[in-house]
């Protein structure tokens, strides 16, 4: 019996062991610093839109996206689940998908974007990842990155 206890133990510590180590982000991966802001559309807060941070040139790391709440906000988190971005410079995607009716399209809802009757709202110059002229830089400590769209040039 004691021979069986020990073996349950050791389990037990391993799998914790296991479990914490796997919890963090990778030593491999930069450094997050927090991003956050507001997204506007022609001086108004665009709500329920998807922004994707794309690095760019010598930034490491693989990204960041939020979606914005009621008054434009978002708030960027990493494919982890971890809060923030890598310091350095991105390509900004932005998409607001949107019914036949003009309410929001919710993936909750059951189909997917391309299953749906959901439509992009935004010009391509924003929503589309090889025509967005939106760039920026998250400096170090990050901060706050305000994201003024305007739809007519």
């Amino acid at each position: 019996m004691r021979q069986k206890l020990g073996v349950g133990w050791l389990m037990v510590a391993v799998l914790a062991w296991c479990l914490l180590g796997c919890g963090g982000r990778s030593p491999k991966l930069p450094p997050l610093v927090p991003v956050e802001g507001v997204v506007t559309l022609d001086g108004q807060p665009l709500e329920e839109a998807y922004v994707q941070f794309h690095p760019v040139g010598t930034t490491r790391g693989t990204g960041a996206a939020s979606n914005t709440d009621a008054e434009g906000r978002y708030e960027l988190i990493a494919p982890d689940r971890s809060k923030g971005a890598p310091v350095g410079e991105y390509r900004v995607v932005i998409s607001k998908l949107v019914l036949p009716d003009g309410t929001p399209f919710r993936a909750e809802d059951g189909a997917g974007p391309m299953d749906s009757p959901g439509r992009e709202m935004l010009p391509a110059r924003f929503s589309d990842y090889e025509q967005s002229v939106l760039t920026v830089m998250v400096p170090e400590g990050g901060g706050k990155i305000d994201l003024p769209l305007v739809s007519k040039r």
